[in-house]
């Protein structure tokens, strides 16, 4: 099927360099660290949208897994077919569901690039700064909105009453993100109320000229 053997492939690849980008940060940040005193920011964000969240990434790491697990048992002729063929169907929907999924991959491993240790949680270092190069100059959330653009690919490429079960990970991380964005207005004050006024949350904001 060409939709599998085009999806197995970029998916896979994008996924894979996703994770060792990650580990290699990691690995990188604790190989490194200096002792220095972090500091509580107080985030505490409510159960249920955490829940909601996780539950979501968890499901799209697994969805994802899915279609590269199938295109791989196949190619190596473990399977002589694909396994959810009915999960599969080629058709416009199909392919921008295909389009933001992967971009939501490459957005993700982008920002997690860009940011380095420096990112919003329940510890900051006092070295920690406001991170706005690359996707953070034009969305203080990027990945986030990797999440956001996964679920709603995944969605489309499998419709399925299992993968409706992603929206409930939008709600959850805005509601995560504002969490985050009070502390760092306590943290930071007049340079990230700046910061927000000058880029969107999860998406571009597009400010209209006038004469």
């Amino acid at each position: 099927m060409v939709d599998i053997s085009l999806a197995g492939p970029t998916v896979g690849f994008l996924a894979l360099v996703d994770v060792l980008l990650h580990l290699n940060m990691d690995l990188r940040k604790h190989s490194v660290r200096r002792v220095q005193r972090e500091i509580d920011t107080g985030v505490r964000v409510p159960g249920n949208a955490l829940a909601a969240a996780s539950i979501a990434t968890l499901l799209s790491f697994g969805l994802v897994l899915m279609i590269v697990l199938d295109w791989v048992l196949v190619e190596i002729q473990i399977l002589s077919t694909y396994s959810w063929d009915w999960l599969y169907s080629f058709t416009p929907l199909w392919v921008i569901g295909l389009v933001l999924l992967s971009t939501g991959i490459f957005l993700h491993m982008w920002s997690r690039y860009v940011r380095k240790e420096m990112a919003a949680s329940w510890s900051m270092s006092e070295e920690h700064k406001i991170v706005t190069i690359g996707p953070y100059s034009k969305v203080r959330h990027p990945s986030y909105t990797s999440y956001l653009l996964s679920f709603i690919g995944l969605i489309m490429m499998i419709p399925s009453p299992l993968s409706l079960c992603l929206i409930i990970g939008i709600p959850g991380y805005y509601v995560i993100a504002k969490k985050e964005e009070l502390h760092l207005i306590e943290h930071f004050g007049e340079e990230y109320r700046t910061y927000i006024n000058n880029t969107g949350m999860f998406f571009p904001r597009f400010k209209s000229r006038r004469g």
